[in-house]
């Protein structure tokens, strides 16, 4: 039987994503205090941002910090991930950097991961992109995953083209498919100091 990679719209908040591991990219010149991470952080009462800082490459491409949520989200780890300075540069970036996110992922034996999209980024330009590194990732080692991208209900049609597109295309030993999208409930807007709703277009 081949391997499986089960693609999914989410549009809850990412306090309410159930995953093993919700992956929160970041990067640019204010990366702590805006976008998917900066709302996380808040939640975690600045777990992430103590962890970062504490590695004076933590602004590097390929930098990571890994945080349990003891229960402030859904899903229990959080696994901030760094894409440098210029986070939206080049679609080769983006690809190279959501490759070494999945070999993170991996090291951690999960099996359904959550992404919440890198700011920066079209929205379906860098869901697909995501998956795709991904797919050809799995494909490489015959391993099956559950991956749900995190956006906002705005964004959530051309996300859903992104993915589509991948599943569509063809990776040697992986089947991948793409599942009807998780919708957000009816919940109050959780937010912070400084730091927009979750689920918005920078998540």
């Amino acid at each position: 039987m081949s391997a499986r990679l089960s693609l999914e719209i989410d549009t809850r908040p990412l306090y309410r994503v159930r995953a093993d591991v919700l992956v929160v990219p970041f990067g640019g010149d204010h990366a702590l205090e805006h976008g998917p991470l900066a709302w996380v952080d808040w939640r975690l009462c600045g777990l992430l941002r103590a962890r970062l800082q504490e590695d004076a490459a933590s602004t590097a491409a390929g930098a990571a910090a890994l945080a349990p949520t003891e229960g402030r989200l859904r899903a229990p780890w959080v696994l901030a991930v760094s894409m440098g300075m210029r986070p939206g540069a080049t679609s080769h970036g983006v690809e190279r950097a959501a490759a070494s996110w999945l070999e993170r992922v991996l090291a951690l034996g999960a099996e359904h991961a959550a992404v919440a999209l890198p700011a920066g980024r079209e929205t379906a330009q860098g869901a697909d992109e995501i998956a795709a590194a991904w797919a050809r990732g799995l494909a490489r080692i015959r391993r099956s995953m559950e991956v749900r991208m995190v956006v906002g209900a705005s964004l959530a049609r051309e996300a859903r083209r992104g993915l589509e597109r991948v599943a569509e295309r063809e990776f040697d030993g992986l089947e991948v498919a793409f599942r009807a999208p998780a919708t957000a409930a009816a919940l109050p807007p959780a937010t912070g100091p400084g730091v927009p709703a979750p689920g918005g277009p920078a998540a």
